[in-house]
């Protein structure tokens, strides 16, 4: 293992930075296609009108317009469920902020709340398999009746079954410092299974982090703490992969350059057993004080293609890191695509190739790259944008994935219907 990431190093300090933004662009310009504005599609915002006002000088001008249109609206059909990109919008219980979304390929979708309820999709409409579970925030799954999901607690349930419809959820015992959260579970099979996490130590400056990683190559054993992992100085915030690229992690490590924030990225290729410190870009603009990594808030990985992350560097530069692979997985060469100050946060993505890769996040940010260009998605299915925010994406296929966020679950699909 390279002793890069096993440095004592510290994390960087939180701010707040409160600012006004815009629903506008989701990537900015940059030196490369990579980082040209996203194209505006039929989402891409509204302007919010005083009480009152109107976007016409002519009020009769107006009042005719809203004549006719109620006029046409009594021969309407039923309310649209799909919006002109075939985002299907289903019906699911009051309440329900749903912050991740698995399925197994079959058929069946699963979502996790806020509120602490597992919903299942059986084909044509969401259940509640579950509830009271404390405040969810990711699920994956193995196979159609092997699931695992975690809440805000560091609880972590195992779901199991005959079928789906029969699974339940019983809470599982970690080892390792029960005082440091899990942040995520993921894995790549039944005997692959990753539970992260971490904390800052502020009572140590830099504060450096400490890690919590727990490891089940055997079902019938459970967690084992990962000793190697655990004894690198990293606050971790996420585990991700695939079959092809392997295994991922990124997380924080205190206040080592600069006296600023550091986050690093640490791979395990497909059939290695090594960890490697990713050497991620730098921002090459002159003003950033702090050019490296110190944050990420969304991951993912396209096949043994491309991997991508979204965050910002220690000295607050929002961009997009991009790794493209050309020998399957085994190595990448990275790039960092700055954004504009007011863009708006990721919270995932998800694809299927570099050319075929989506991105969601707040306020209905729903964008897809074809290898050239970001174009926001049509989500809409009335005359309002989307405002809801965005955590979840999972699917099989372009033609077949869902979104989940706040009070929202939509299929893309080629149907009418979710």
């Amino acid at each position: 293992m390279s002793r890069s990431f096993m440095r004592h190093v510290p994390l960087r300090a939180t701010f707040v930075l409160v600012a006004l933004t815009t629903i506008g662009a989701l990537v900015a310009c940059a030196q490369t296609d990579e980082g040209a504005p996203i194209t505006a599609g039929d989402d891409a915002g509204a302007n919010v009108l005083p009480d009152g006002a109107t976007n016409s000088t002519d009020a009769s001008d107006d009042a005719t317009k809203d004549s006719g249109r109620d006029a046409s609206r009594q021969h309407d059909a039923a309310p649209r469920t799909c919006s002109d990109d075939n985002f299907c919008h289903s019906v699911l219980p009051e309440n329900s902020m749903l912050r991740g979304v698995w399925g197994d390929g079959q058929g069946v979708v699963w979502a996790v709340s806020a509120g602490g309820s597992v919903l299942r999709w059986d084909g044509s409409a969401w259940n509640e398999q579950a509830k009271d579970l404390g405040s969810l925030k990711s699920i994956w799954g193995s196979g159609p009746t092997d699931l695992w999901i975690l809440n805000d607690a560091s609880v972590v349930y195992h779901g199991t079954g005959d079928n789906p419809a029969t699974i339940t959820f019983e809470a599982v015992t970690l080892p390792g410092d029960a005082s440091l959260p899990i942040a995520k579970v993921w894995g790549t099979g039944p005997s692959d299974v990753w539970a992260v996490g971490g904390a800052q130590d502020f009572s140590d400056f830099p504060w450096p982090g400490k890690a919590r990683v727990l490891h089940m190559t055997d079902p019938a054993v459970g967690f084992v703490v990962d000793d190697e992992l655990t004894a690198s100085p990293t606050a971790f915030e996420d585990v991700w992969g695939s079959p092809e690229s392997g295994v991922w992690l990124h997380g924080e490590q205190g206040f080592i350059r600069n006296f600023s924030a550091y986050a690093i990225v640490l791979h395990r290729a497909a059939g290695s057993t090594t960890w490697e410190t990713v050497e991620m870009p730098e921002n090459p603009n002159l003003n950033d004080y702090a050019p490296f990594p110190g944050k990420f808030t969304a991951s993912g990985a396209m096949g043994g293609s491309s991997v991508w992350l979204a965050g910002e560097t220690s000295g607050w530069k929002k961009g997009l890191y991009h790794g493209k692979s050309s020998d399957n997985g085994k190595t990448y060469t990275w790039s960092f695509i700055l954004q504009n100050s007011w863009d708006l946060p990721l919270n995932a993505f998800w694809g299927v190739s570099d050319t075929d890769l989506w991105a969601v996040g707040k306020s209905g940010r729903t964008a897809h790259w074809n290898g050239t260009k970001w174009q926001q998605a049509a989500i809409r299915v009335t005359d309002s944008p989307i405002g809801s925010n965005l955590y979840g994406i999972w699917g099989t296929s372009s033609t077949d994935f869902w979104v989940v966020g706040d009070d929202i679950a939509m299929h893309k699909t080629t149907g009418d219907k979710p």
